[in-house]
């Protein structure tokens, strides 16, 4: 998320993201955080995080997010934001794909390996299939949009990225490159499945 009053990036992957309070659970039972080897079917970690922009000027969220992760090769996440901040840039969430995964399937075919690197608009819809057509490898990402989502792109957005490090990225959330609006609440979940 981009604060327009700082002009500061913050979130878990750019920063400014403190924790204040965080379990761990295992086939359901809650276990203490430490070194050591864990088996399970299911891996659950739920957190309370800040992101806090006040000291450059900006604004503040609270998040509360449940992270899961399955022994079917998925993974589910939920978050609640709430605070204030004014964002143009508010990505609630995002999918990252190593780049041989270059053939969105639904709800658009749109090849991206003769695509331009760069933002690319998907048609509005809660599921996305990429594929990797070498191999026939398909992810399955299941994001529940809002009504209230409001970006340049209309929902889920794909990103090329070419260079070192290529890959493919899924964007979705509230504002994307849009015009700054005041964010106090907001609710995403995600689902994402290798099949």
């Amino acid at each position: 998320m981009l604060d327009a009053d700082s002009g500061l990036f913050g979130g878990s992957f750019h920063g400014g993201e403190t924790i204040s309070a965080e379990t761990l659970s295992l086939d359901g039972a809650v276990v203490a955080m430490g070194a050591g080897v864990f088996v399970a079917d299911t891996i659950q970690i739920n957190q309370t995080t800040t992101i806090d922009w006040t000291g450059a000027g900006g604004g503040s969220l609270q998040v509360q997010s449940s992270w899961a992760f399955d022994d079917d090769a998925g993974w589910r996440i939920s978050a609640t934001f709430t605070g204030q901040v004014n964002s143009g840039t508010f990505y609630a969430g995002m999918h990252s794909l190593p780049e041989r995964f270059n053939l969105v399937a639904w709800p658009v075919a749109l090849e991206l390996s003769a695509a331009a690197a760069g933002f690319h608009t998907i048609p509005r819809s809660d599921l996305q299939l990429v594929q990797d057509p070498a191999t026939g490898d398909q992810v399955a990402f299941r994001v529940a949009l809002g009504r209230d989502v409001e970006n340049i792109y209309g929902g889920v957005a794909v990103r090329k990225n070419t260079g070192v490090g290529a890959h493919n990225k899924l964007y979705y959330g509230p504002a994307i490159a849009g015009s700054v609006a005041e964010f106090t609440s907001y609710q995403m979940s995600a689902d994402t499945r290798f099949q």
